[in-house]
């Protein structure tokens, strides 16, 4: 879901040009976009996407990039986008190094 603040307030750029510019992305993003709906009342544009690895992240920045008011509402808001996600294997060894560690520091003292 992305929020588009301006949207319905007149403040953004001209409505035509907004909607040229989001069709553009979502027909980039064709062979993994379900479904759009945009509500322009409450200014959100819903995407149901693929599950395909990393679409989401592609489908948001590309919306950001043609956008730059939109906010991207859920797990995968821009903090997200920055940063690399770990794997379960990462999280798990990290787990273990952790533990590992303090375990040998408890030993030390």
């Amino acid at each position: 879901m992305v929020r588009i603040p301006d949207l319905g307030t007149g403040r953004m750029e001209p409505l035509p040009h907004c909607l040229a510019a989001l069709t553009q992305v979502l027909t980039n993003h064709r062979d993994v976009v379900v479904f759009a709906e945009l509500n322009l009342q409450l200014g959100l544009l819903w995407v149901t996407v693929k599950t395909v690895p990393g679409c989401i992240r592609r489908v948001c920045a590309d919306l950001r990039e043609v956008l730059p008011t939109a906010r991207i509402i859920g797990p995968w808001g821009m903090g997200e986008l920055d940063r690399p996600r770990r794997s379960v294997a990462s999280k798990v060894r990290r787990f273990y190094r952790d533990r590992q560690r303090r375990a040998i520091h408890h030993q030390g003292n």
